[in-house]
């Protein structure tokens, strides 16, 4: 009787644990990996070079053997979120197989690893799958290490080289790429810097996926020139939105880890330039090529694409899908701007830094007088008005007035639409 008394205050002392452990959600951030529910929490970073941010929640459920979380993903640069519920089954640093939609279904993502760093799980790392390709994820809780050289998107396996910071598993570590130098192949060096390690390689030829000249794969690394190879890179994947940004997978035992680096300039410690000067604007812009922009239909629906990167997406609209990607081609246009992302109040676009030019037969613009706008209260927005006619409505002050002065520095004189009302696309030039 004696024993049947430990065995169930044993099982009720289970049960609670158990409880206890399915209604916590941020717990285990940060320190080594000791369990799955260490992926919960809050994270910044970049996905293919895109600003993104990650929320996980762990949710309650009526099993302890394995977690369930919740997911929310936000493509800041594109202004979409995802959402989404993954029963993590293996319980390992590994979620696998991911799948999230955004709200409206218009939107899916399929993440194929993220690796939770299982020295440091302040860093998750991994990559999705899109057009049978994969694209780079990298996640800090605390958000990546700045990087101060110009974004680029990716155009040969030239964009490798260079100098980077990050994370091996956690540690921290320094990552060079350069070209061999017999021109045919590439050198690594690699450093940890927790454990004091320098790792090097050279190729004989550019290790590139089939397919996916952005990856680098099956890279054996050694201590010493004629020793056995010491780690072994899986792959390396390079952002293709911005090439300063690296993500990785080491094999070490037959298991995979999560590897992620932000490209920095040879002296890191150089500082970024200061915004003192009262006339400085920040903005926010995606570059594309209008040359290589074209109209596809992706799962249903009509987009404007650059290569793999979709830039505009119009349902089931294809006349305004193409009307777009003429206006593009006949502006030249070379990237389009944001203010106050996610869920931007503002939108314009540039040609090689300065405005549109010109007069496109058809379009359907409203012209008006940089020099005569303002910002406005009426019936709680900030409205920018020229006159008596009002332009642009914000929520924000701040981003009303940022506004303002984007228009007065490009000297825009028209605000054009294509489709009207509810716009699926707005540009303005002179």
């Amino acid at each position: 009787m004696k024993s049947l008394k430990i065995s169930f205050t044993t099982i009720l002392t289970l049960i609670i644990i158990c409880l206890l452990s399915i209604s916590t959600t941020n717990t285990f951030a940060g320190g080594t990996f000791r369990s799955a529910e260490q992926f919960a929490g809050s994270y910044k970073g970049r996905l293919d070079g895109r600003k993104a941010s990650l929320k996980i929640i762990r949710l309650q459920n009526q099993s302890c053997s394995y977690p369930v979380f919740k997911i929310k993903l936000i493509d800041i640069d594109r202004n979409v979120v995802f959402y989404g519920k993954h029963e993590h089954k293996e319980n390992d640093h590994v979620l696998r197989n991911i799948k999230l939609r955004s709200n409206d279904g218009r939107h899916s993502k399929y993440i194929k690893k993220w690796y939770l760093h299982t020295w440091n799980t302040d860093y998750l790392s991994g990559y999705d799958v899109w057009n049978n390709k994969y694209y780079g994820y990298a996640f800090a809780r605390n958000g990546l290490t700045n990087t101060y050289l110009p974004k680029k998107t990716f155009k040969n396996v030239s964009d490798f080289y260079g100098e980077y910071v990050g994370f091996w598993d956690g540690r921290k570590a320094k990552l060079s790429i350069k070209q061999s130098s017999s021109r045919s192949g590439i050198h690594i060096k690699l450093r940890d810097l927790d454990r004091n390690v320098t790792l090097a390689a050279t190729t004989h030829s550019i290790p590139t996926k089939s397919g996916m000249p952005h990856i680098l794969q099956n890279i054996k690394l050694f201590k010493s020139l004629g020793g056995n190879p010491a780690k072994t890179i899986g792959s390396l994947l390079l952002h293709t939105w911005n090439t300063n940004y690296l993500s990785a997978t080491s094999i070490w035992k037959g298991k995979k880890y999560g590897v992620l680096f932000v490209k920095v300039k040879k002296n890191s410690s150089a500082k970024p330039p200061s915004n003192t000067g009262g006339s400085y604007i920040k903005e926010d812009c995606i570059s594309l090529n209008p040359k290589k922009v074209s109209v596809k239909k992706i799962n249903g629906r009509w987009k404007v694409v650059d290569g793999s990167h979709w830039i505009y997406d119009f349902n089931s609209n294809r006349s305004e899908a193409y009307k777009t990607l003429h206006i593009i081609k006949y502006y030249g246009i070379t990237s389009t701007c944001f203010v106050g992302r996610p869920n931007p109040s503002f939108t314009y676009s540039l040609v090689n830094g300065k405005s549109p030019r010109g007069s496109m037969k058809g379009e359907d613009c409203v012209s008006f007088n940089p020099n005569n706008i303002k910002v406005v209260y009426k019936r709680g927005k900030y409205i920018i008005v020229d006159g008596n006619h009002a332009m642009f409505a914000f929520d924000s002050k701040k981003e009303a007035n940022q506004s303002v002065a984007i228009i007065k520095k490009y000297g825009f004189t028209k605000s054009c639409f294509v489709g009207r009302p509810n716009p699926s696309m707005e540009y303005l030039r002179k």
